[in-house]
């Protein structure tokens, strides 16, 4: 019997190339999101997690969208350059969200598909992961979804399936094309 494993989905693209990489393991989707600035952008990137649910056959588990304690827990920051404060507050915030539902579902290994964007610091994500799981009593299962092509393997797969593919983050503060 496969090890649980809860997998913060940040967005479907990102989703589809990563559950291959951990197909040694019973993959929970867990989309928790309150960062992304409006409900409806929320939406459509559950909807394409949704759809990547679907695909791969995995349960889902949505959190409720709250983006004013998402805001509340980087108060101050907002004026943060990306990759800056406000990111690392960022992952900290949606990572407590993930490390408290495996406890909940009680599910031993939680881990993150943001490693897999070439935005990130894969290194960064994983040493927070590791952080947040110690003090929750859970275990971050260290994977970087970038490597063995998983970020271009994503856009691939995601083209392939019609899914609704976004131009940033998800915060109104890294709205970098509309500026």
């Amino acid at each position: 019997m496969k090890e649980k494993l809860l997998l913060h989905v940040c967005c479907g693209p990102c989703a589809v190339g990563s559950i291959p990489a951990v197909d040694d393991m019973d993959v929970v989707l867990y989309f928790a999101n309150s960062n992304i600035d409006t409900n409806d952008e929320f939406e459509k990137r559950f909807d394409a997690a949704n759809a990547v649910s679907s695909y791969y056959k995995k349960e889902i588990i949505k959190e409720e969208y709250n983006h004013g304690d998402w805001l509340d827990s980087i108060k101050g920051l907002e004026n943060e350059p990306e990759k800056g404060s406000r990111c690392l507050k960022c992952f900290r915030f949606s990572f407590e969200l993930a490390a408290k539902k495996a406890k909940e579902e009680g599910i031993k290994y939680f881990t993150s598909t943001l490693t897999i964007s070439p935005h990130k610091n894969s290194n960064v994500i994983i040493n927070i992961g590791k952080e947040v799981g110690a003090e929750y009593g859970v275990e971050y299962y260290e994977h970087d979804f970038a490597k063995n092509n998983g970020y271009n393997n994503s856009v691939k797969l995601s083209k392939e399936l019609g899914l609704y593919r976004q131009k940033y983050c998800g915060c109104e503060y890294s709205i970098w094309w509309k500026k």
